[in-house]
């Protein structure tokens, strides 16, 4: 069995899908009227779907460095299809022995329905890999096949796939009663990596076992030591993604990959967590702190490395414009870390309790889109609003206004009196 799956390239490229190839064009036509036996090949058949496929594809004949052709291996059948090749490519080309031409079935044998899923299956690789596969035990071409006529040669050798541009392949299938399949393939678009703006990582490793933990771990890090082409964002994504999670679990946060290395190495403790998922777990939970956590530029690294995160501050900060009658980014991020003005504003409640709401409101949402659900949330003074905003006891920018409107008439308050008791004995009171 061989399964392909299909998707429009634009909805594969904004959702940044891995493309393997891209089908450029297909076609595929039936000439059983016109044939002289079942069995029977039909070069004008063969070369009409040919043709056709690269009509629908508009590509030229001698963009095409490779075809798979069907290669039935018979004295008939290997002619005629070649006959048909060079028929439909000199519609559009004169060139000659420039294209690669093999076929699978010379590795593992006619599959019957599923020889041409093989076929396409292997174009794809050979345009992933940019290499043109050799055609094993070929020693001498069919006596009735002129190749050196045609833009068709057989290679003997894994070579590289040079082209002036993007590599394109054809897959030939002809099947008995007079189908006919032919399909054009070309080299998925090189798409720039987008990187990480993370400055650290979380390396998950789980195993059956305390033993086979240990052994995952070495094997992560002799990995990593041998391989510096890696991206350690893909690593920690593919290990929290693409690995099933068994009960003996370690986590490891690091900067880099050499900081991964020698943190496997010599493992901290303070960077390193291990636990047993079959003890109960009680669940995460969202503290959210009231006045006097505050600080000039706090969470500005989460601000401009986290698009989500940034969002909704600068979602909060425009809704708070008309309620604090100033930008609260240039106090939270202003432009010198010295600004001591934007210090002294932080430090009026009017101003300190927005940006704390923000920031702490901000945090949590991007914590939940990362899918950490809290169990239970618990909340100081302002910090209260934050969890019941989250809790849906009431709307964001309901929360904002309220938040303003609470902090502007604190502040409005006048300072309170020292006070001083003196405690006479157990029963006085202070007055």
């Amino acid at each position: 069995m061989g399964v392909i799956v299909l998707r429009r390239l634009d909805d594969a490229l904004r959702e940044r899908d891995h493309v393997c190839a891209i089908v450029k064009g297909s076609a595929i036509n039936n000439d059983g009227s016109a044939k002289v036996g079942f069995t029977a090949p039909s070069l004008t058949g063969q070369a009409a779907a040919i043709s056709e496929a690269l009509a629908a594809a508009g590509v030229s004949a001698d963009t095409i460095g490779y075809v798979e052709a069907h290669g039935t291996g018979t004295a008939i059948g290997d002619p005629i299809e070649i006959s048909a090749l060079t028929r439909a490519f000199r519609r559009t080309t004169r060139r000659t022995g420039y294209c690669a031409v093999s076929s699978v079935k010379a590795n593992i044998g006619h599959l019957d329905a599923g020889a041409a899923v093989a076929g396409i299956i292997k174009v794809v690789h050979a345009l992933e890999r940019g290499q043109i596969p050799p055609s094993p035990n070929f020693e001498r071409p069919n006596p009735e096949i002129d190749f050196k006529a045609s833009p068709f040669y057989v290679p003997t050798a894994l070579s590289e796939w040079h082209s002036d541009g993007p590599r394109r392949a054809g897959v030939s299938s002809f099947g008995l009663g007079g189908t006919n399949a032919h399909i054009v393939l070309e080299e998925a678009p090189h798409v720039a990596s987008t990187g990480s703006a993370r400055t650290r990582h979380l390396l998950l490793l789980s195993a059956r076992t305390p033993g086979q933990l240990d052994a995952a771990s070495r094997r992560l890090k002799d990995h990593l030591a041998a391989r510096a082409d890696l991206d350690l964002a893909d690593v920690a994504y593919t290990l929290q993604i693409g690995r099933r999670a068994f009960p003996h679990r370690r986590a490891l946060v690091c900067c880099d990959r050499e900081d991964a290395v020698r943190l496997l190495e010599s493992p901290d403790p303070k960077r390193i967590l291990e636990g047993n998922a079959e003890r109960p777990i009680s669940g995460v939970a969202f503290l959210f702190p009231g006045q006097g956590a505050q600080y000039v530029n706090m969470a500005r690294p989460l601000y401009e490395a986290q698009p989500l995160f940034r969002e909704e501050v600068d979602a909060c900060a425009e809704a708070l414009r008309p309620h604090l009658d100033l930008d609260l980014r240039t106090i939270l991020y202003p432009a010198t870390d010295a600004d001591e003005a934007a210090q002294a504003r932080l430090r009026q409640t009017a101003i300190t309790q927005p940006a704390l709401f923000v920031t702490e409101y901000a945090l949590a949402r991007l914590w939940l889109s990362w899918g950490i659900e809290p169990a239970a949330m618990i909340g100081h003074s302002l910090g209260e609003y934050v969890a019941a905003c989250l809790a849906g006891v009431f709307r964001r920018d309901d929360a904002l206004r309220l938040i303003a409107r609470r902090a502007s008439m604190m502040q409005a308050l006048p300072p309170a009196p020292c006070s001083r008791y003196v405690h006479r004995s157990r029963r006085s009171r202070p007055s």
